[in-house]
C-alpha cells in the first residue's frame, strides 16, 4: 500500500486503528501544490475523525493520532489560508472532526500561527459550504476546550466585539433570521 488509493480502497485497513505511515502521508499532502491532491488529504483526515461514528472508540484514537501528528495543524493553516474552496471547506470540515471531543487538538489549532485568521477569512469569503465547515470547526474547538473557547473570543475571531449589530447581522445569517441584534448589544453591555 503506497498511496492514498490504495487506503481508499482497503475496507480491512480501513476498520483498523489508523497506521501512523498514512496519516504522515496525509499530513505532508497538505501542503501539495495540487490542490486536487491537499483537497484529497484534508477529506481522507475528515473521514479518518468520523470513522464508526463520532463517539467510536476508532474515531477517537484517529483523532488523537491525527492531532498528535507533527506538522498537521500547520499544514491545515496552510490550507485553510492557502487552498482552493475545496480545500479550504475541507481542511475545515477536517479541523471540526479532530476537535471533537479532543481538548488537547482545540488548544493546538487555536495556538497555531494564522489558522484563527484563515478560519476568519474561510467563514468571509468562501462558499456557502466551506463558511459552515469553518463555523462548525470554530464551534467544536470552543465547545470541547474551554481555554479555546477563551483564545477565540479575545482573539475576536467573528469581530463581535467591534463589529456593529447591522454588520454582524449581515455576516451571520442566522442572527438576522433570529432578530439577534439585540442580544448583541446586551452581551457587549455584559461584557463591560
Amino acid at each position: 500500500m503506497n498511496n492514498l488509493d490504495d487506503f481508499d480502497h482497503e475496507p480491512h485497513v480501513q476498520q483498523q486503528q489508523t497506521p501512523t505511515r498514512i496519516v504522515q502521508e496525509l499530513v505532508s499532502r497538505l501542503r501539495d501544490p495540487d490542490p486536487h491532491i491537499a483537497a484529497h488529504a484534508a477529506q481522507t483526515l475528515f473521514d479518518l475523525g468520523v470513522k464508526g461514528g463520532y463517539a467510536s472508540p476508532t474515531a477517537t484514537r484517529n483523532r488523537e493520532e491525527i492531532g498528535s501528528m507533527p506538522g498537521v495543524f500547520q499544514g491545515f493553516a496552510h490550507l485553510v489560508q492557502n487552498g482552493t474552496d475545496e480545500g479550504q471547506g475541507w481542511a475545515c470540515a477536517a479541523l471540526a472532526q479532530i476537535a471533537f471531543d479532543n481538548a488537547d487538538n482545540c488548544l493546538a489549532v487555536v495556538r497555531t500561527p494564522g489558522m484563527l485568521s484563515g478560519l476568519r477569512q474561510v467563514m468571509t469569503r468562501s462558499s456557502q459550504d466551506s463558511r459552515a465547515a469553518a463555523a462548525l470547526a470554530v464551534n467544536n474547538i470552543a465547545a470541547f476546550s474551554e481555554q479555546a473557547s477563551a483564545i477565540i473570543v479575545q482573539a475576536d475571531v467573528l469581530n463581535i466585539n467591534t463589529a456593529s449589530a447591522d454588520t454582524l447581522m449581515k455576516r451571520v445569517p442566522a442572527l438576522r433570521r433570529l432578530g439577534a441584534a439585540a442580544a448583541i448589544v446586551a452581551y457587549r453591555e455584559d461584557a463591560v
